[in-house]
Formats: structure tokens, C-alpha cells, sequence
């Protein structure tokens, strides 16, 4: 948005005189692990009226921070996600196990490229967690199509 506002400033000054522009920077850990805490505890308790179950911990809120990326909106959703996941599951709390089953349904990814249950989770990149999906998507597509053209073109003619 800076750079739109920038690039347009020197023909239209209202553009520029009337944008607040706030940056929103990356989180990171452990410099706003303190704040993501208090989000993440806020949010279960008193939003969802839940208890939380280990969600306090360094090692979660870490491994929270780096499954969002650091992006505020997103750990915000995350944690949304997992406590509608305890609702509909009629937990009384949330854990770890709901965050696992809600960033798997969210990334698609598989078990080994969970942040929440890895134990290598520091060296997953969570942006490829949906290019993966795809590709295994994409790949069981071409062995249907595969299997489809094969079953076709081995039929003998006038069936």
C-alpha cells in the first residue's frame, strides 16, 4: 500500500494527505512471544470460555509464531480455528492435539510437516505445507487420468 501511495503522491497530494499507513511487520520469536501469549490465553479463556491445556508453554508459543509465520492475523485465526475445533469436539479445553488437527486442515499438511506434532518442527516452512498439497493433489489426478486412459484404450473396439 506505501509503495501505491508513494507512486501516486506526486500526481494526486489528497491520496497521500488522507492514508494512514500502518506497517505491519512480521512477529517474532521470542521478542513477541509475551503478546502472543496474551492473545492466545485471552481468546481461549475468556472468549471461548475454555480452559487451556499447556497452551502457555515457550516451546507452544514458538511453535505457534512459526506455523502463522509470525503474521498477527493468522495466529489470531489459528487459535480461533483450534477452539471451534474444542467446541465442536465438546471439549472442555484446548491443547495442543486441536491446534494440530486445525493448522493440518487448514495447510493440508501431512503429519511429519505438522509445526504442532514434528518433532523437526523448526525446519518446516510453513508456506510450502499448500504447494505440497497441491503437488500430491496434482499427482493423484494424473495417476486417475492414467489409469482411466489405460482402461480406455486396452478395450478392444466395438465395446
Amino acid at each position: 500500500m506505501a509503495q501505491f501511495v508513494h507512486q501516486f503522491s506526486d500526481t494526486d497530494r489528497q491520496l497521500k494527505e488522507r492514508s494512514n499507513l500502518v506497517e505491519l511487520r512480521p512477529m517474532a520469536y521470542p521478542a513477541d512471544g509475551a503478546i502472543v501469549r496474551k492473545i492466545v490465553l485471552k481468546i481461549v479463556t475468556e472468549d471461548a470460555g475454555l480452559a487451556a491445556n499447556g497452551l502457555d508453554s515457550e516451546e507452544f508459543i514458538h511453535r505457534l509464531m512459526h506455523a502463522c509465520n509470525g503474521a498477527f492475523g493468522s495466529t489470531i485465526q489459528l487459535v480461533r480455528g483450534a477452539c471451534e475445533h474444542a467446541l465442536r469436539t465438546k471439549s472442555d479445553s484446548v491443547g495442543l492435539g486441536h491446534f494440530a488437527a486445525t493448522y493440518a486442515l487448514a495447510s493440508g499438511c501431512r503429519p511429519p510437516a505438522n509445526v504442532f506434532v514434528s518433532e523437526n518442527w523448526r525446519n518446516i516452512v510453513p508456506d510450502n505445507s499448500l504447494g505440497d498439497l497441491l503437488a500430491r493433489a496434482l499427482l493423484k489426478s494424473a495417476e486417475t487420468a492414467a489409469k482411466f486412459t489405460s482402461k480406455t484404450t486396452g478395450r478392444k473396439r466395438g465395446n
